[in-house]
């Protein structure tokens, strides 16, 4: 813990220096461009060897945009861990966008899939910095965009399956411990502890669950929470919901 609280101390302290150091040489922060990408999630069934990609550019320079593809995963507590895969490829991976300009790429998936479980992939869109720019001469410091978007390659036949109990830890707070027990990802985006019309404690808010990932979730809740049997409903992004029946401790 003493370590932990060290290195966020560090963090914020270069943060505080590097904010410092713009305010005494006069320079500020500015982004160096706008894009959109769409869809901002791909999802790929078997049959499908490659998805279309949307890029476009949204303001007044030029953009050259460069992308790379990553594996997800997520370790024992639930965090993203990310690395350089070659599972899938974009083409091109490098795209230069005039102002206002749009162009299609495609994502090509490159490995068979899994016949049981899905597979996670990240695609970072990242902007890359406008060859000439000198920041003294600006009196800036560029800020420059990236997109993180999700790539599921879906298993033939997705289970959707939530393990979760709950503890307790404080008069007006519930700790949950789900597992994803089912062989696909999915997205969480509110949970109600009780009745969902009157809910006794809930969470909102958005958050992906890998195949076999651990979460741990804190409920709030207005009055104290009663030990015992509790009815639990889950709610994902696709509008379906799922009621699990456990027992607070």
């Amino acid at each position: 813990m003493n370590k932990l609280h060290k290195r966020r101390k560090a963090t914020l302290l270069g943060l505080c220096q590097v904010l410092w150091a713009m305010l005494l040489t006069g320079h500020t922060p500015s982004l160096a461009g706008s894009f959109q990408v769409s869809p901002v999630g791909i999802q790929m069934t078997a049959r499908e060897r490659a998805a279309a990609l949307h890029l476009s550019n949204t303001g007044h320079q030029a953009l050259m945009l460069q992308a790379e593809v990553m594996h997800w995963s997520q370790d024992a507590e639930g965090q993203d861990r990310l690395e350089p895969s070659n599972d899938l490829v974009l083409s091109p991976p490098v795209i230069v966008l005039p102002p206002g300009a749009s162009q299609v790429v495609r994502l090509a998936r490159l490995v068979p899939y899994h016949p049981d479980q899905g597979q996670s992939y990240r695609l970072i869109v990242r902007e890359a910095r406008p060859q000439g720019m000198v920041e003294q001469d600006m009196g800036q410091i560029p800020v420059l965009l990236g997109m993180s978007l999700p790539v599921l390659l879906l298993p033939p036949r997705p289970v959707r399956k939530l393990a979760c109990e709950a503890q307790a830890t404080h008069a007006t707070r519930l700790t949950l411990f789900c597992t994803n027990e089912g062989n696909a990802v999915v997205r969480v985006v509110r949970i109600a502890l009780g009745p969902p019309s009157e809910p006794l404690a809930r969470f909102e808010g958005a958050a992906y669950w890998l195949p076999g990932s651990h979460h741990r979730l804190d409920l709030q809740s207005m009055e104290p929470i009663a030990t015992g049997p509790h009815p639990l409903t889950v709610w994902f992004d696709d509008d379906q919901t799922t009621l699990l029946n456990i027992t607070v401790r």
